[in-house]
């Protein structure tokens, strides 16, 4: 024994750990039984189960390193907590190519015991966070630990360390068992020792899962990677690869370069903090000067003389280079005209978007470092103290795609208005004392709030359902709700809102072949109306159903959410639309084959189909971001690669439409043919999944889809308005090159 060793099986030292870390050293000899014994420093103290194993108190003594080897035993399981100080012997360290006796010791236990025996060791939680991976796997022997379990701030506090140097679990299987399972316990602030237990127990005896606080890790990544549990856990690794969502994901060093600083300016002695250096040059910002309120100009104590270069340009953005993740705020300030000059100390990190970027990416950037997700982000990279430009430049940061980019631009333009329109009323109650004439000021003030009431009357109605329907929804569908308003009596009325009904599941349906034809996925489910459409039979709604429920999953769920027309399958995806779309499904057959309804009176019956249609109504508001457009005419310019299009917007409940023109950079848009506008700035074409024409029944312009052959052969098309029919013979080669027919048509 060294001067350093001290055996016995109790200890009267100055730290005891934690009862939550005790519960886990407990729960982990439960696990692992056999022989133990514990190598701690002398002033920890042990309880519980380890108390009744031997114990090895040993010294931070130059000679620390070489007894580890010798209180090892053969067949003897270790638990090693070890000092967390540096190596100071330089040869020792190039040697080991460790820095620090908890990492050495750690891999002495494993490199001397660690085939045959269970490791436990407490480290700091740093060592599996930082990117130092070299450091990592030569402390782990290049193994991945089989159980990881982040300590609360207890653990350190009670051993006499700051609550800022949080402490980890770690264990390690008998090397010779090769499992690769990996157990993760993520414990919070204040948790009963019992429920540690509890938890612990349960997860040791898992195979797989994942939750809230915990997760089994069946295939453990390289350890050279940072061992974190936001870039681990599937929930977390989901909301990452979600993103993209967004449009598009990069690195956050292809969107911002990365501004140079200046050493931090410390005071002179025999000045406070407080004192302000003044050295006739320009002000240096501290990481405490940026706030969530911006740069707080009363904490800059510094100025210096520096290049131009160094300077700090309008639309920089600073965050404070030490930030603690426990932290409520993580303050991200993006520089104004008003904030400068200034100059950056080393203690802020300043990112300057590139100039590519757009306004609205420029804001989404900044939005985003903003954000909660952003800081799941810095975690996963092993953020632990300080925020460090190597590990966040790899960073995913979402890039809006045109759809998203021209939302941003409509809210924009909407926020405008509503300022524009609020200075407005400011302006004429401000004027109504000051012009000469005391008439003309009323009356100017009568005029303007007459505007004002029908601006606020018109936006009001913009909040209701049945008013956004009759007026933004597809010709279609507003035609038939206009219909179902229009009639009174209980028969009717519930006869108009299953064809309602009808047409919008139809329409929606027209929208999933389409989206499944543009991305080259086949529903399985038209099969069978192509088998049917060949015996002389159409779609019925079962069918449109069918392939909107295809629609909703298998292969349609690898579908980018970005991807026009995506939003079509989450529809039925909702189980409450699912639920509304099977009884008003039921009630229709249930007319189709006169059956009276099973419960309640026709008016209760009416009541729940309109709160019904309703609500699938409105979670199908998203039709309205694809306005629905019939092409008059088109003007292609080879010289200017330009086309003019003039269409009619087929949106709201009455079929003329006023011409309005649209420029679009390709000459392929037909004319006399339906397109989507999408929100992207792209055509849709609809043909042959969707006509629109004059009927040569009523004369209206109207929708029509396909609904079966006639005598001759010919498609013959049925109005989603209102039933009447036209066959249009040259549609057939149309309809077979989307798939919509069989290659020989109606046979």
């Amino acid at each position: 024994m060294t001067d350093g060793e001290s055996h016995g099986r109790e200890s009267s030292g100055r730290f005891q750990p934690s009862p939550t870390l005790l519960a886990v050293l407990d729960s982990v000899v439960r696990h692992w039984p056999g022989r133990w014994r514990a190598i701690v420093p002398l002033e920890v103290a042990l309880h519980g189960a380890f108390a009744q194993f031997e114990r090895v108190g040993l010294k931070p003594t130059p000679s620390y390193l070489e007894s580890i080897p010798r209180v090892l035993r053969p067949s003897t399981n270790v638990l090693l907590i070890a000092p967390f100080e540096r190596i100071e012997d330089r040869a020792t360290i190039k040697r080991l190519g460790l820095r620090h006796l908890h990492e050495a010791a750690l891999r002495s236990a494993l490199d001397e015991v660690g085939r045959e025996c269970v490791v436990v060791a407490v480290v700091p939680a740093s060592l599996l966070k930082s990117a130092r991976s070299e450091t990592r796997a030569a402390a782990f022997a290049g193994r991945f630990p089989n159980l990881i379990v982040e300590g609360s701030h207890a653990w350190p506090m009670s051993m006499g360390i700051s609550s800022r140097f949080s402490l980890t679990v770690v264990g390690f299987e008998p090397a010779k068992t090769e499992s690769p399972l990996c157990r993760f316990l993520r414990l919070g602030g204040d948790v009963e020792p019992e429920v540690v237990e509890r938890s612990l127990d349960q997860l040791l005896g898992m195979d797989g899962g994942s939750a809230e606080n915990w997760m089994v890790i069946r295939e453990p990544p390289a350890i050279l990677e940072p061992v974190v549990w936001e870039r681990l856990h599937p929930d977390f690794i989901a909301r990452r690869e979600e993103l993209s969502a967004f449009g598009d994901a990069r690195p956050l060093e292809s969107l911002v370069e990365r501004q140079a600083t200046i050493p931090l300016v410390r005071p002179r002695r025999g000045q406070s903090d407080e004192t302000p250096v003044d050295r006739g040059g320009t002000p240096v910002i501290e990481g405490r000067a940026i706030s969530v309120d911006g740069i707080d100009h009363d904490l800059i104590r510094t100025s210096a003389v520096v290049d131009s270069r160094l300077l700090l340009a309008a639309g920089d953005i600073c965050m404070r280079e030490i930030a603690s993740p426990e932290n409520r705020t993580f303050p991200v300030v993006e520089l104004g005209e008003a904030d400068l000059p200034l100059v950056a100390s080393n203690r802020v990190l300043v990112l300057r978007p590139k100039p590519e970027l757009s306004d609205v990416e420029r804001r989404l950037l900044l939005t985003f470092l903003r954000s909660q997700r952003f800081r799941e982000l810095l975690a996963a990279e092993g953020w632990d103290l300080h925020v460090i430009w190597s590990r966040i430049a790899q960073v995913p940061v979402p890039v809006p795609d045109a759809r998203l980019h021209h939302a941003i631009e409509e809210l924009d333009k909407a926020s405008e208005a509503l300022a524009t329109w609020a200075d407005e009323i400011e302006a004429a109650q401000g004027e109504l004392f000051t012009k000469p004439s005391a008439r003309e000021a009323y009356q100017d003030l009568v005029a303007s709030s007459e505007i004002v009431r029908q601006r606020v009357a018109s936006a009001r109605l913009l909040d209701d359902l049945d008013y956004r329907v009759r007026t933004r929804y597809p010709l279609p569908i507003a035609w038939r709700w206009r219909t179902l308003e229009g009639v009174r009596g209980t028969q009717e009325k519930t006869e108009a809102l299953v064809k309602c009904y009808e047409t919008l599941i139809c329409y929606l349906g027209l929208l999933s072949l389409k989206l499944a034809h543009s991305a080259q996925t086949a529903i399985a489910a038209w099969d069978q109306v192509k088998a049917a459409l060949s015996h002389g039979r159409g779609p019925t709604l079962g069918d449109w159903v069918n392939v909107l429920q295809e629609a909703s999953g298998g292969q349609f769920r690898q579908i980018a959410v970005g991807r026009p027309l995506s939003e079509v399958t989450q529809f039925l995806r909702d189980p409450e639309l699912n639920d509304r779309q099977l009884r008003l499904t039921a009630l229709r057959n249930d007319r189709a084959h006169d059956r009276p309804p099973a419960d309640g009176t026709d008016e209760d019956l009416l009541d729940q189909a309109l709160q019904d249609l309703r609500a699938l109504l409105d979670g199908a508001s998203f039709i309205t971001n694809y306005p629905l457009v019939l092409v008059e005419d088109t003007s292609w310019d080879a010289l200017s690669q330009q086309n003019v299009v003039t269409y009619r917007e087929l949106t709201g409940d009455h079929p003329v439409a006023p011409l309005s023109d649209r420029v679009v950079a390709t000459p392929e848009i037909e004319s006399s043919s339906l397109y989507l506008l999408d929100p992207g700035g792209t055509m849709i074409l609809l043909r042959p999944f969707l006509h629109a024409t004059p009927c040569p029944t009523c004369g209206l312009l109207s929708t029509f889809r396909l609904e079966r052959f006639d005598s001759d052969g010919a498609p013959e098309l049925k109005s989603l308005e209102h039933g009447h029919v036209v066959s249009r013979p040259g549609d057939l080669a149309a309809l077979q090159a989307v798939g919509l027919i069989h290659g020989e048509g109606n046979d």
